[in-house]
């Protein structure tokens, strides 16, 4: 969903298929009372662009504090070390 802030994701709660719709009730993390909305069966509601498989499996293991620190601090360090590189290459 769209806003004026940019997308907006909520978790499916319930799908109901009558007839030539579907009817979605959604809800967000901040928000106690749901959303309902439908789509015609024939409709789709977004597209996939790009797809990179396992980078879920990395999400649980980066909520940890310690671990997302010393993710980041490699990754500033290999970009800091390729830019030192190209700045000082003769």
């Amino acid at each position: 969903m769209r806003s004026r802030r940019g997308l907006v994701a909520h978790r499916v709660v319930a799908i109901h298929a009558s007839g030539k719709r579907i009817d979605f009730l959604t809800r967000g993390d901040a928000n106690p009372t749901g959303e309902s909305w439908s789509v015609p069966r024939s409709g789709s509601v977004g597209t996939l662009k790009l797809r990179i498989a396992g980078v879920g499996r990395a999400v649980p293991w980066l909520a940890d504090p310690w671990t997302r620190t010393i993710v980041l601090t490699l990754v500033a360090l290999v970009l800091s070390t390729a830019l030192l590189r190209r700045i000082w290459r003769p």
